[in-house]
């Protein structure tokens, strides 16, 4: 097998598709925007914040952050679900192909992923 040199651009790319891929790049972004935004507080008013962040909840004002937030969580299943689902249709398309080859060459082919 040959092995390919691979750079810290080539990971970065791989990595970032297949979090697009996967469906997890906007809750991973959010999260990682939620952290920022904390640590960028100063150290005496991160209590407070989090305290102001509980009362919130108690007025409804945080109700739409809520909602992106399971909105973010059903993409991240439904993109899930829908993959699988993909690819068990591509799998039995790819057997119903090899069984209509084989009964017109009459005779056993070999298999065509490498």
């Amino acid at each position: 097998m040959k092995q390919t040199n691979t750079n810290a651009w080539d990971f970065l790319t791989k990595f970032f598709f297949a979090l697009i891929n996967k469906g997890v790049i906007l809750p991973l972004l959010a999260m990682l925007f939620a952290f920022i935004m904390y640590m960028s507080l100063p150290d005496n008013s991160k209590p407070v914040a989090f305290v102001k962040i509980i009362e919130s909840f108690e007025h409804w004002h945080i109700l739409g952050w809520i909602i992106a937030i399971l909105n973010g969580f059903g993409w991240f299943y439904n993109s899930k679900f829908l993959r699988s689902r993909h690819a068990d249709e591509m799998n039995r398309i790819a057997k119903e192909k090899t069984q209509l080859q084989e009964k017109i060459f009459k005779n056993k082919l070999s298999s065509s992923k490498h």
